[in-house]
């Protein structure tokens, strides 16, 4: 760069340094905004004061996700305890309750939409029953019924 514009480049920048610079010092702040910093810090201190000294949690936290177990029948009651039902109630009850969307065609082998899943014959189903879990097998799926299977019993329900 040539010598003359250097020395107009560093006269405008001195101008500018000159023209920026108060004229008189800076004044104190004036008491109303003192006082109103002292109210924002008073808020903030109530605001923020409980979460600074928090309470520590539990050492020991409950699983929100966690089965709590059935209540206890009340021995007041008149409804008999009869034994538990037979293996193919059972299954026919569990195989009413699924929500059987229909059957498609997956290469040669058909799948049965069951619960908005896809499921395959052979595959295992679990359903939970109160606490317990039956694990409810699909023995055979063609186009007009399906057949599922528990502990050896066997339902066929025909497909809509």
């Amino acid at each position: 760069m040539s010598r003359r514009l250097l020395t107009a480049l560093a006269a405008l920048f001195a101008a500018t340094l000159v023209a920026g610079a108060p004229a008189t010092p800076a004044k104190a702040p004036a008491k109303s905004a003192v006082a109103g910093f002292e109210r924002t810090k008073a808020r903030i201190t109530e605001l923020l004061g409980p979460r600074q000294k928090a309470v520590p949690l539990p050492a020991v936290l409950p699983n929100p996700f966690s089965v709590t177990a059935a209540p206890a029948p009340d021995p007041g009651s008149n409804t008999p305890a009869g034994p538990p039902a037979a293996p193919v109630d059972l299954l026919t009850r569990l195989a009413q309750s699924f929500r059987i969307g229909g059957v498609i065609q997956r290469g040669d082998k058909p799948s049965l939409i069951i619960n908005s899943a896809a499921y395959r014959e052979g595959d295992i189903l679990p359903i939970r029953e109160g606490e317990t879990v039956h694990r409810v097998r699909i023995k055979q799926i063609t186009s007009t019924h399906v057949t599922f299977e528990l502990d050896g019993d066997e339902t066929t329900l025909p497909l809509r």
